[in-house]
């Protein structure tokens, strides 16, 4: 047909087919477009939704994506932009409505999976390493292309990507991963560096992260060729070393041109705390679980993700068998192989594919380049066996694993005999389509196309229960949009009413970055650069218990009014509505429990359909006196801790003299499932609770807590949603007696130790506010993008000023433009010195580092053109010569 000879048709067909599979699995899920289900589940609904909707609504104003007040009690946005949204391909998200921002990603993994399957395809067909010895085997040979496609498919849609499609970053970057090797298959091959460095270094801006392990694959491949240079092609040495040369220096200008994502992110990575390094040789995942990975409908704990179809692992085994290959080419492609998969299997060599460091959760984030290998060698062995007509290796590759898939079941136990039978029957259809293909000219036009259809059917049939359980775990696509619908409105309306700085806190949470997602001032967060000091200070402060590795921050239906306020939180929007807070429960994140307001609070600001916006008249301004003690500041965070201790410090650092709380004498009873507090409050006053428990788990029982009888609220939960900080139990007079009850499953256990209440003194806490805040000198408080400014008036009799911004490097302050230093103040917050008198304090952030990488990276740019532009010339003056 002529439509086969089009030059267009197959990279079409390979871009095509991927695609397809996956709206096919969409559609089994009822996915969007069909059906009410979305492709957000886990960190794409916490995390990622609301972090581009932050973005596409600030794109025309660059500096807020330098520096966001949004980002918990603020931060540095631009780590984040690079981890997550340096990609060309979100600027598509403007063309969305921010309600319909779930659409957006649905498209961007229907994307990414076609642009992995077409990036692949152009690799194996034109990459001159694979092709070597066979180069017009497949060459214009009409529908053999199917069965390239059909291993360009298989890379495309494995395992690794169903699983972890949510991090849509990552596949904008690993669609490019074919084409850089593309590029280093033509700079080792035939020294043309022009396709290399331009999808290097757009992968590394494009995902850091996926780069490191790029380049870290770059290294191992490069050392791959020298090996066959060689042993196998007997090449000078001093070509290899000139060669290696050239890809050592287009790789280092490379890095140094993306350095501009790279040195930023990693300054700002170092406020966060890692896993230690351990230079040992512990097992990731038993040995023999990488055997069960190979074929599909299993579990297989920690091990790569490697499933890609059955056709792959049967061409890699029958490459070793394959007589055209030699024996040099298979030991050295054998040893490579080996060690890739150590490399996965070990800690020391795993976290070397991360950075040396152990990534949290999405274990084996390396699994597509261990893919990639397998679906290049199971290529070659596809081109040599054409090439040789003999089909005898597949035969045996067939037995071999055959033997694999028993073995593998007998000592592993992830098969059943259901799956056993289905993957026999695939393999054995796979071999004799393949013979045919091999000995059979007559039938060469129609079976590559049977082929491909059989492993598409092998790839949608091994994911469809992944893709189901996967869907089933994701937002509830209109209830996503129905509270983005409904939300966005009262925060634009309070941003309408008050011009000042203030913060913004909610009694129910669609995600924990709501601030981005609704674009007000909050302070909770979720995100992999929050700072550890942050979370630390805010969780002794009382909002939320750190259970072992966590590092985000909660409102959590507040703290303490006095905490509140000293944080600037001037608003609680409430909505107790019924049908919302069923949406909220489908959005499936990590939402709350207890939908009621911090019972503190109870002057209304507006109503506005369901919701209601309380008025804390309390709020502290951004900046505030303080005293020299909040620069002497020093704690240590446990969850065992008293947060009301912890509160007194803090308040007396900024210059109370008395203590704010007055811890409770408490008797306490308990049963296994039920723990009875009852004390007679020692004066009036606002009354708080606080449950401790043990650092390393959050307990997984809920608990319901009761006051005097009243329900107050849900704490605790495996899954995290319970409120476990400080819980606010009402107003209560003095000498009066209250009766705390915590009910649930085998409470005495969980709890061991007592918990802590306490009574907050109203008028201390005036008295200081008078102080530090009415009286204190301070006026005409501004913040517009990256710079705050203030003046002190005639009034003001010098000494230390704090602001409620997390300390950074990135901020400079000048008094009357004569630059002064920033402290840290209560040891996580902003603080300087500021003299007597009239004054105007402006202070303006840098992201630190982003300057001197910017200039090296525009320079490392410039050269790597003026080479490119060297080389076209010379090129150029060659063929006229010529």
């Amino acid at each position: 047909m002529k439509f086969f000879k089009n030059k267009t048709f197959f990279p079409l067909v390979a871009f095509c087919v991927p695609m397809l599979l996956l709206l096919l699995l969409y559609s089994n899920g009822q996915i969007f477009p069909f059906g009410s289900r979305s492709v957000a589940n886990e960190d794409l609904i916490n995390q990622y939704a609301a972090t581009l909707t932050y973005f596409r609504n600030n794109i025309f104003h660059p500096e807020n994506l330098l520096y966001s007040f949004q980002l918990s009690l603020g931060g540095n946005f631009f780590a984040v932009f690079t981890y997550y949204l340096s990609s060309p391909l979100n600027l598509i998200s403007l063309l969305f409505p921010q309600k319909d921002i779930l659409a957006f990603f649905t498209l961007n993994m229907i994307f990414n999976i076609g642009m992995m399957g077409l990036t692949m395809y152009l690799f194996l067909t034109k990459s001159i390493w694979l092709n070597r010895q066979s180069a017009d085997s497949f060459k214009n040979n009409g529908t053999q292309q199917f069965i390239t496609i059909a291993l360009s498919t298989s890379f495309a849609l494995t395992n690794f990507f169903l699983t972890y499609a949510n991090c849509v970053m990552w596949f904008n970057a690993i669609s490019l991963f074919p084409l850089v090797l593309l590029g280093l298959d033509r700079l080792l091959n035939c020294n043309r560096p022009h396709l290399y460095w331009p999808f290097l270094v757009l992968l590394l801006l494009t995902n850091y992260y996926m780069g490191i392990i790029t380049v870290l694959f770059l290294i191992l491949v490069t050392l791959l060729w020298i090996a066959q240079a060689f042993l196998l092609e007997k090449k000078a040495l001093k070509s290899v070393f000139l060669t290696s040369v050239r890809v050592f220096g287009y790789t280092l200008l490379s890095l140094l041109s993306s350095l501009v994502v790279f040195i930023p992110s990693w300054l700002a990575q170092q406020h966060v705390s890692q896993a230690p390094v351990k230079y040992d040789y512990t097992p990731i995942y038993k040995s023999l679980d990488v055997l069960a990975a190979l074929f599909p409908g299993t579990s297989v704990g920690s091990a790569p993700l490697i499933y890609s179809s059955l056709l792959v692992p049967l061409l890699v085994i029958a490459f070793f068998f394959t007589k055209k290959i030699g024996s040099i080419e298979k030991n050295i492609t054998g040893i490579f192989l080996l060690f890739i998969f150590i490399s996965t299997w070990l800690s020391t060599f795993y976290m070397f594919w991360h950075g040396f460091t152990m990534p949290n959760g999405y274990f084996q984030r390396e699994s597509f380049v261990v893919v990639f290998v397998l679906v290049c060698i199971a290529y070659r062995a596809l081109k040599l066996q054409k090439f040789e007509g003999n089909s005898h290796p597949l035969r045996k590759s067939f037995w071999v694993l055959t033997g694999i898939l028993f073995f593998s079941s007998y000592f592993t136990g992830y098969f059943n005999g259901n799956i056993i039978l289905l993957t026999l029957i695939f393999l054995l259809l796979d071999v004799f389509l393949l013979e045919l293909f091999f000995k059979r000219r007559k039938l060469s036009r129609l079976v590559p196309l049977l082929l491909l259809l059989l492993v598409s059917y092998d790839i949608y049939a091994a994911n469809t229960k992944l893709s189901l359980s996967l869907a089933k775990k994701a937002a509830n696509y209109p209830a996503f949009s129905r509270v983005v619908a409904q939300s966005t409105p009262v925060f634009n309306k309070l941003n309408s009413l008050d011009h000042g700085f203030f913060r913004v806190a909610t009694t129910y949470q669609l995600n924990p970055n709501d601030p981005l997602e609704f674009n007000y001032r909050g302070m909770q967060n979720y995100l992999s650069q929050q700072p550890t000091r942050l979370t630390n200070f805010l969780s002794a402060a009382g909002y939320f218990q750190k259970h072992s590795w966590l590092r985000w921050s909660s409102y959590n239906n507040g703290s303490t009014l006095a905490m509140d306020s000293f944080l600037g939180i001037k608003y609680v929007v409430a909505n107790n509505n019924q049908n919302f807070q069923t949406d909220i429960k489908a959005s499936k994140s990590l939402t709350a429990t207890n939908p009621l307001r911090p019972l503190f609070l109870n002057d209304v600001l507006f109503k506005q359909n369901a919701f209601t916006v309380y008025q804390n008249k309390l709020a502290f301004p951004l900046a505030f006196k303080t005293t020299a003690a909040a620069f002497a500041f020093d704690f240590h965070y446990s969850t065992m801790n008293n947060p009301f201790a912890f509160q007194n410090q803090v308040f007396k650092a900024l210059g109370s003299s008395k203590d704010l709380y007055q811890t409770q004498q408490i008797t306490r009873a308990t049963t296994p499932n039920q723990l009875d507090l009852q004390l007679n409050t020692n004066s009036a006053g606002n009354l708080y609770l606080y449950v401790p428990s043990a650092q390393e788990m959050n307990p997984p029982t809920q608990v319901k807590i009761y006051c005097n009888g009243k329900f107050i609220t849900t704490a605790f939960g495996g899954s995290l949603f319970g409120e476990n900080g400080v819980i606010s139990l009402g107003r209560f007079s003095q000498n009066t007696p209250i009766k705390i009850s915590l009910t649930g499953g085998n409470i005495a256990a969980q709890f061991t130790q007592t918990p802590f209440v306490a009574v907050e003194n109203q008028t201390a806490f005036t008295a200081l506010r008078k102080k530090v805040v009415a009286n204190s000198g301070l006026k005409a408080i501004q913040q517009q993008g990256t710079t705050i400014s203030f003046k002190t008036t005639k009034s003001f009799n010098g000494g230390p000023v704090m602001l409620s911004l997390p300390y950074d490097q990135g901020w400079s302050a000048t008094v009357d433009g004569h630059p002064v230093g920033t402290k840290k103040a209560l040891k996580t917050l902003t603080g300087l010195e500021v003299p007597q008198g009239n004054h105007h304090i402006v202070l303006h952030y840098r992201v630190p580092g982003l300057r001197g990488s910017l200039l090296i990276s525009l320079l490392s740019l410039l050269l790597l053109c003026l080479l490119l532009t060297s080389t076209f010339w010379h090129n150029w003056k060659k063929k006229l010569i010529n």
